[in-house]
């Protein structure tokens, strides 16, 4: 009896203190919130957050009715991620043109993290480091400047034609034909791309292609571990996805190694001298890169 009542002793003891420390961090949570002047937003559930607001095929008119409740701006979390919500002209440019700098950076998930070899690119490097200001005068100047940009007229001229002579030839006389206009004008703009990317070198063009649609797929799709940074369990639940983007990169990376390497051969012939001769805007966009490759830490 007397070690039964010192058993339950123990525990309410442990239920006790636990309670206490719980409230106790709750307390302290609170009061360090409260310190900061956050805008509005409905009352969020345990874990998720407000995620039950976007369930269904229109998310966006469930941001509709929440900001006539709680106005222009407000903050939601979508599990532990906190989100700002601008439902106005007025909030979007006090964000986007007066505190532009502020809001510059974009985080850098776990599937763009792998495909970008943590936020080396121009689109999720901070916007204030040495590499980001590097890349932005390398494009501004080199790869993005009117001149360049006319320099391949040319090739969207060429790939807009044969769009039009796709488009023509499937017309039939026998009556009217379905014709997938948007997936003709994507293949089009994919190889105006490549063109002035890689040039007309590229003998994977199609399995490169093929290999960055599923990797933009994957960025954009779900994972559980961007609703989650911080969790493990997120993340091992995540995996698969986590995994296919490691393999897709890995492919996509094989394929840029070879272009590289073909490209580097070419500049180093003297076929390639010759060619350049007389302006530089005639070269493809990795072969610029190639050339300034040292401005780029």
């Amino acid at each position: 009896m007397a070690e039964t009542t010192s058993i339950q002793l123990v525990c309410y003891t442990f239920l006790f203190v636990l309670l206490v420390t719980v409230l106790g961090l709750k307390l302290k949570l609170r009061r360090g919130a409260g310190n900061l002047n956050l805008p509005p937003g409905p009352w969020p559930l345990p874990l998720i957050g407000h995620m039950h607001f976007l369930l269904g095929a229109l998310p966006h008119q469930a941001m509709h009715r929440l900001a006539r409740r709680y106005g222009p701006v407000m903050l939601i979390r979508l599990g532990h991620v906190p989100t700002l919500v601008l439902s106005s002209p007025e909030a979007a440019r006090e964000v986007m043109k007066v505190h532009d700098a502020v809001f510059a950076d974009r985080p850098v998930y776990a599937t763009a993290d792998i495909f970008t070899y943590g936020g080396q690119n121009i689109s999720f490097a901070r916007h204030d480091s040495r590499h980001w200001k590097a890349v932005r005068k390398l494009c501004a100047v080199e790869l993005l400047s009117p001149r360049r940009v006319r320099s391949f007229r040319p090739v969207r001229e060429e790939e807009a034609a044969i769009l039009v002579r796709s488009i023509a030839s499937s017309m039939s006389p026998l009556g009217p034909v379905v014709v997938n206009v948007s997936e003709m004008v994507k293949v089009m703009m994919n190889n105006v791309i490549m063109r002035v990317s890689v040039g007309d070198r590229c003998e994977q063009r199609a399995v490169y292609l093929e290999e960055l649609d599923r990797g933009l797929g994957i960025m954009s799709g779900f994972n559980l571990s961007d609703l989650f940074p911080t969790s493990r369990l997120a993340r091992a639940l995540g995996g698969g996805t986590l995994r296919a983007a490691l393999e897709v990169r890995e492919r996509i990376q094989s394929i840029v190694d070879a272009m590289v390497r073909d490209h580097k051969m070419a500049m180093e012939s003297l076929e390639a001298a010759q060619a350049d001769v007389g302006g530089y805007e005639r070269e493809d966009i990795l072969t610029t890169l190639l050339r300034f490759r040292g401005m780029v830490g």
